[in-house]
């Protein structure tokens, strides 16, 4: 996972318009998700995309070549009163939407509908700063952190037995890991993959400088693949927070590398 950063000021014109605003109220008498007007529209889709820079909002898995799941962070079965809102709207894969289904947790108390009778239809577009602040979720939701707080709080294994795997000592994201099931096996074999593409071009050097004893060169060499690393990591890229954490731990990677 990464921050996100998303204008819910800009809000899609589908998500605002009178049919929207019927589904919500049809939702809101019966007190449960009955509407069938798609919030999957291509306006909210094209944003979330662009927003998203096509990749899951939790594995970071590109969605070029799968399917694109508009997600919402608070689960429409349960929150059905915020099944139109723009900054509950996230971008994610079928994999994640699947696992995650409607786990959302809290340490806080949970807020009704009827809590905010006052609030008009458009008010609930860009509610969910104050939801947080009452419910205290545990899910992480990209949009509603910075990075700073995901380059602190998420650990990948780097050697080991567990290469590949992501863990945190956080509450919050070990939660997200574990409800949407971020080790599955498919995530850790791209993981690796990156990894050890990484591993064997280090490997191939140090052999080479055995050879030819000249640590000079190993070292000249290393912090040219460093920075090549360090350039790889932008918004477009898949798994920017394993990348990150390759360049945080580039020594210790190096060192453990037979």
């Amino acid at each position: 996972m990464i921050a996100i950063t998303k204008n819910i000021e800009n809000i899609p014109a589908s998500l605002i318009d009178k049919a929207r605003e019927k589904a919500f109220l049809e939702n809101k008498k019966a007190k449960k998700y009955v509407s069938n007007l798609a919030y999957k529209t291509k306006d909210v889709q094209s944003k979330l995309i662009e927003i998203y820079h096509n990749k899951c909002a939790y594995c970071e898995k590109n969605l070029d070549d799968t399917d694109k799941n508009i997600e919402h962070y608070r689960p429409k079965s349960i929150y059905y009163w915020l099944s139109f809102s723009w900054d509950n709207l996230l971008f994610c894969c079928a994999q994640c939407n699947r696992k995650k289904s409607n786990k959302f947790a809290i340490k806080g108390v949970k807020q009704e509908i009827d809590d905010f009778e006052l609030l008009k239809f458009i008010d609930f577009q860009t509610i969910s700063k104050e939801l947080d602040e009452k419910e205290q979720p545990l899910l992480v939701n990209p949009e509603r952190e910075n990075q700073v707080f995901f380059d602190d709080t998420i650990l990948f294994q780097l050697i080991g037995e567990k290469t590949g795997y992501v863990t945190s000592l956080n509450e919050r994201v070990q939660y997200t890991i574990d409800s949407c099931d971020l080790n599955r096996k498919e995530l850790v074999q791209k993981r690796l993959l990156i990894l050890n593409d990484l591993k064997n071009i280090i490997n191939r050097q140090k052999i080479m400088f055995d050879k030819k004893k000249d640590i000079s060169e190993l070292i000249s060499f290393l912090s040219l693949l460093k920075q090549i690393e360090i350039e790889k990591i932008n918004q477009n890229r898949e798994f920017i927070a394993l990348r990150k954490t390759i360049i945080a731990n580039f020594v210790k990677l190096v060192k453990n590398i037979e």
